[in-house]
């Protein structure tokens, strides 16, 4: 048996359906998640199905990283890793200089991706127009950032 080879893309409007079940399976926010929204998402999949998904929120010059899902199966094999890799590089070419996030169950995750946990009250105004940070004050959300820095090959010459 050959193994399909894996690639990080946008998800289409044909698996927009599949990105929602996989967040809902994942008790993950889709309520405001769109079309239109997909194109800041990202996604691993093979023919038959999405094995992983993640999402930006752009808000002025920073966004929220949300929708982080991987199917159970496929945990543990640096899909989601891959996945806010691909996302920071959007990010950045997008002109996005950070990057917020909440989290219940994957702190350490992200922590290990650059992430650090930030206060409350240090989060941007703008945030607050997120549908995601509805009902986050709950007991073990937490917010975490990450500053956006260009490539070194994307400096301007000294």
């Amino acid at each position: 048996m050959s193994l399909e080879p894996l690639s990080i893309r946008r998800p289409t409007a044909d698996q927009f359906s599949e990105v929602i079940a996989l967040l809902t399976q994942s008790q993950l926010g889709s309520a405001d998640i769109s079309l239109a929204n997909l194109q800041h998402f990202r996604l691993i999949s093979t023919t038959a199905r999405v094995l992983a998904v993640a999402g930006l929120e752009p808000l002025g010059r920073i966004a929220l990283l949300r929708s982080v899902a991987v199917v159970a199966d496929q945990q543990g094999q640096g899909l989601a890793t891959q996945l806010v890799q691909a996302l920071e590089t959007h990010a950045r070419r997008i002109g996005l200089h950070a990057l917020y996030l909440l989290s219940a169950r994957a702190g350490l995750f992200f922590a290990r991706q650059g992430f650090s946990e930030i206060a409350r009250d240090e989060m941007p105004a703008v945030l607050h127009a997120s549908a995601e940070l509805t009902g986050s004050e709950r007991h073990g959300v937490v917010m975490l950032k990450i500053i956006l820095r260009a490539p070194a090959n994307d400096q301007p010459p000294a």
